[in-house]
């Protein structure tokens, strides 16, 4: 995953702070505290350039017993966050063991980029849609063709913005009224009185004007 290599270059680059990254999205990581310090410590190392695997120096590094650091060890190879290799040293010519935190960064791009969708689906939901889900989602029943038709015309005269209809359909709710003709009437009363007190208030202020004119 070519996004996966951008970002773990900007945290080998300590472009991007890997701890706060960790903590930030464990949960979806699926890990506990003590993964946490373990995968910050190898996330730290590799900014290092330091890949050798050392067992017992990194045990020390991450001030856990060797049960808990195992435990997480394990935990965080099952899951595919941390990979462990054999290879030969090239200075030394032994074999030894390196670590690498590719699947890791690779879930890391698959959480935002799973965010990133979700955010953009809601984004580009209609108005129709939203209005559905929120009519569903309320009064816990399917529309009928006639519900249906109600917000199609809503859609289509623009008249009420989706907070206004979201406001009456909880009202809705609350008075057990689940129809959306209900809402509808509520609506349409509301935009007469509003219509009705806009007018009275530029009738009002046409005839303030003239007195004041009238007295000079």
């Amino acid at each position: 995953m070519y996004e996966a290599q951008i970002l773990a270059k900007l945290i080998k680059e300590d472009v991007v702070n890997v701890n706060s990254l960790i903590i930030k999205r464990y949960k979806e990581l699926g890990i506990n505290e003590q993964d946490i310090i373990v995968l910050s410590m190898f996330a730290r190392e590799e900014i290092k350039r330091n890949n050798l695997f050392t067992p017992s120096r990194m045990r020390n590094k991450t001030g856990l017993n060797d049960n808990d650091f195992f435990e997480s060890l394990d935990r965080l190879q099952s899951k595919g966050y941390l990979k462990i290799k054999s290879g030969i040293n090239n200075k030394t010519g032994k074999q030894v063991e390196y670590f690498y935190l590719d699947g890791f960064y690779e879930e890391i791009i698959s959480i935002y980029l799973d965010e990133i969708r979700s955010e953009n689906e809601k984004e580009n939901q209609t108005f129709e849609e939203k209005i559905s889900n929120l009519f569903e989602k309320t009064f816990e029943r399917p529309m009928l063709p006639s519900d249906v038709e109600i917000v199609r015309r809503w859609a289509q005269e623009g008249k009420y913005t989706y907070e206004e209809i979201n406001n009456e359909i909880l009202e809705a709710a609350k008075l057990a009224k689940y129809s959306l003709k209900y809402v509808d009437s509520k609506l349409i009363k509301n935009h007469l009185s509003q219509n009705q007190n806009s007018e009275y208030q530029n009738t009002s202020k046409v005839l303030q004007e003239l007195s004041e004119k009238w007295k000079k």
